[in-house]
């Protein structure tokens, strides 16, 4: 597994900007690896539409095929991420659309996940949820943004580092979010 794919050209951002493909993408980050059948059922999606998808990454480069196993005759195949961490460069110019399609897919994505972690049974089940925003404008020159955005960065990869594989069943997992951009 790499350690980091760039997500930059166009081709890549349209096969990401897809959101049955973020939805394997995400779960298959959660999990080592998965086979088909099990995508579609944790994602919901019908298994056409999870085969299409995964052959589309796999095209891509954002998914590999790590395990096959025969099953009542059939051979089965499972599916893990191609590397640890994506970046996604921004991209400029004629392409732009993409990457601001990809953006909303995300964000829908990290929106979508909040809302159902904050379906509470009742008062006490409130007092179980861990959930945490910071939310606030922060007000900095083109110099101070970039100091700052390579400081979370580092300090994202120190402290999360050693949580990244899931080493036990008793572990959930947990979204991280850092959004830093212009406002205006």
């Amino acid at each position: 597994m790499d350690d980091v794919k760039i997500i930059s050209s166009e081709e890549d951002i349209k096969v990401l900007a897809d959101v049955n493909r973020f939805a394997i993408m995400d779960i298959l980050a959660t999990y080592e690896a998965l086979s088909t059948n099990e995508i579609a059922e944790k994602t919901g999606l019908t298994y056409s539409k999870v085969s299409y998808s995964l052959k589309k990454l796999e095209e891509a480069g954002f998914i590999k095929v790590v395990d096959t196993k025969i099953k009542f005759g059939i051979v089965e195949k499972y599916y893990s991420l191609a590397a640890k961490e994506f970046k996604i460069v921004p991209v400029k110019g004629d392409n732009e659309h993409y990457s601001n399609l990809l953006d909303e897919i995300i964000l829908k994505s990290i929106t979508k996940e909040y809302l159902k972690s904050n379906q509470f049974k009742d008062k006490d089940d409130m007092k179980d949820k861990r959930n945490n925003i910071y939310l606030g404008n922060v007000y900095l020159t083109d110099e101070e943004y970039v100091q700052i955005r390579d400081k979370i960065n580092t300090y994202f990869n120190e402290i999360l580092g050693p949580y990244r594989q899931r080493v036990s069943e008793d572990q959930k997992p947990y979204t991280i979010t850092n959004i830093l951009f212009v406002r205006g």
